[in-house]
């Protein structure tokens, strides 16, 4: 049986035990709208570190400690009853996560506050035996780390990560969570700074060899918000990765940096799985070996890829895959040798891939800007892009035996590339420029408004007019100018920096 044919019978097996679990009870597990708090350095994996978005009560989840920490919990003879002679529960404490950390009789672990009436506390489940007394008990307060809320939540759970302190870890955190539930909503890990939702970044960091940050076995639908991945170790392992244990899918990552890594998002189907799809957006890689290595379908859009010792990204083998990438920089990658800013030539067995470039810059990277040669039955097709300063051809789609030609489809950019243009027909419009197109290169490529150079870009774009629609003034290149041709008002995407 070959790999290929391997997978996709996993896959089906998989999509069949997941349909027919669906439909079992789940028990000994918090509800779904189970919203986690970690405060690195500063909380506790022993307090209650949840609260359920759904409950009445007062969120006590949201403070470094816990709001209620004793030892005489009794279970009453209904044993989701429990009583507390320290604190009678009231109102308040409805919605809370309860830690039940010790006690004869008693069932460790997190349990909801899902009710309560005359002192009296109802769990979403059994506490363990009836009349056990002496329970140790904790309410509120924050989690320390993310591994412990990783080993709590569900499908669809949301974990609130506070830059509270930095983040280090001598071990692999592996997220196996099934978050494809009819809500579709993801289980979610989110970094804030003063507060929830601001887009502050979290630093999760470690200098042990060979460890990566995350590891995912089987997960589906996972996204990692506004954090900021980094190994200082002098055998880096990678910062995220497909595991040996199965595929996983609908895998995000936003306003997300990786740096330090030997590859920063890893997954090779050829080694372990893949991610599929991959979604990486308003990020940045960089100082890598690689930035980015996937088999399967893959989208990045407003990022930079930059300054890693081989490839910004590349497409790895076993699978057909689509790639799209869009207002994406690759900029000085390869400073080990002559590697593409993006790599579409490395991939087996990738018969019938398809890739989409549109309004990328592809920038001193120490090979190809893009290179796609010796790809077998592989459609390629560039837009909108900046091809300038690499040590190759700015795109490289020779083609090899079988192969379906790539194209440059239109409104592309060259520029001071080593190797040339391209060995392809340039496409219609084709822009030959005079000068560097960017306000400074390596820091800023928003165009400048230099003749030959930026100012060859602005509102030359691809499409200008959509028959019998109207007049566009789209602009060449990742980072749109705030205005262009006539009254247009485009705005790029924030990078990470």
């Amino acid at each position: 049986m070959s790999i290929k044919t391997f997978y996709f019978g996993r896959r089906i097996i998989l999509a069949t035990v997941l349909a027919l679990s669906a439909s079992l009870p789940c028990t000994g597990a918090l509800p779904s709208t189970n919203v986690f708090e970690v405060r690195p350095t500063v909380g506790s994996d022993s307090n209650g570190g949840c609260f359920d978005s759904a409950g009445t009560g007062t969120d006590y989840s949201q403070q470094n400690s816990a709001q209620y920490s004793f030892t005489d919990l009794v279970i009453a003879a209904t044993t989701t009853n429990v009583t507390s002679v320290s604190h009678s529960f009231v109102a308040a404490d409805q919605g809370n996560c309860l830690h039940i950390s010790a006690g004869t009789g008693f069932t460790t672990g997190w349990y909801e506050i899902v009710s309560v009436a005359t002192g009296i506390a109802t769990l979403d489940r059994s506490a363990g035996s009836a009349a056990s007394t002496g329970g140790t008990w904790l309410e509120g307060g924050a989690l320390a780390t993310v591994s412990q809320a990783n080993s709590l939540v569900v499908g669809n759970n949301l974990v609130w990560v506070k830059a509270s302190g930095t983040y280090t870890v001598t071990s692999s955190m592996t997220v196996n969570t099934d978050s494809s539930s009819s809500s579709h909503g993801p289980l979610t890990f989110e970094g804030y700074t003063s507060s929830r939702g601001d887009g502050g970044q979290v630093t999760w960091t470690t200098s042990t060899n060979s460890i990566d940050l995350v590891d995912f076995a089987s997960a589906n639908n996972v996204a990692f918000k506004n954090f900021v991945f980094s190994s200082t170790a002098v055998t880096p392992g990678n910062g995220a990765q497909a595991s040996a244990s199965g595929m996983s899918y609908a895998v995000s990552f936003y306003n997300c940096s990786f740096t330090g890594f030997a590859t920063a998002i890893l997954g090779n189907y050829n080694v372990n799985w893949a991610f599929d799809p991959l979604l990486v957006v308003n990020s940045r890689l960089y100082q890598n070996t690689v930035g980015i290595l996937n088999s399967t379908n893959t989208y990045i859009l407003g990022s930079k890829i930059d300054s890693n010792k081989d490839q910004g990204a590349e497409i790895g083998g076993g699978q057909p895959s689509n790639w799209d990438v869009e207002y994406t920089i690759f900029y000085d990658n390869g400073t080990s040798g002559t590697f593409a800013g993006l790599d579409l030539s490395t991939g087996s067995n990738n018969n019938g891939t398809f890739v989409i470039i549109d309004h990328c810059d592809f920038s001193s990277n120490s090979g190809d800007g893009v290179k796609s040669s010796g790809l077998v039955f592989v459609f390629v097709q560039a837009s909108n892009s900046i091809f300038d300063s690499n040590g190759g051809y700015g795109f490289n789609g020779q083609s090899g035996s079988g192969q379906l030609t790539p194209f440059l489809l239109t409104s592309n950019a060259f520029y001071n590339n080593t190797g040339g243009k391209s060995n392809l027909p340039l496409g219609v419009n084709s822009i030959t420029l005079t000068a560097s197109p960017y306000v400074s290169i390596g820091t800023n490529f928003a165009l400048n408004s230099t003749s030959g150079g930026g100012a060859a870009l602005t509102g030359t774009g691809f499409p200008g007019i959509i028959p019998n629609a109207g007049t566009g003034y789209a602009s060449v290149g990742a980072l749109q100018p705030s205005s262009g041709g006539g009254s247009a008002s485009q705005h790029g995407y924030p990078l990470v920096q």
